[in-house]
């Protein structure tokens, strides 16, 4: 999402909970929706990311996410938590 003009801020839908995320947090839960978003395809999840398949390989292996971005050793009935990041209102 591009700002229209100066006065717009990319993110103002984005709300940050009360007690706070980190910055690392943050950045695996976006690559978590990037790959359910590309249906665990992590070509078009870079491309969504705009950063290279490899980087975001590196970043998966940070994370301990797997191959289709869930965490190492979560049962596969288990939801992505955060998946709004931040829900509007919350």
């Amino acid at each position: 999402m591009r700002a229209s003009n100066n006065n717009e801020f990319a993110g103002e839908h984005i709300q940050l909970l009360p007690e706070g995320i980190s910055l690392e947090e943050l950045e695996k839960l976006i690559i978590q929706l990037a790959l359910k978003k590309s249906g665990g395809n992590q070509t078009k999840a870079a491309k969504y990311l705009k950063t290279s398949r490899d980087t975001l390989r590196y970043r998966m292996k940070k994370f301990g996410l797997g191959e289709n971005g869930k965490e190492e050793g979560r049962f596969d009935g288990e939801e992505l938590e955060g998946e709004q990041i931040a829900p509007c209102g919350a």
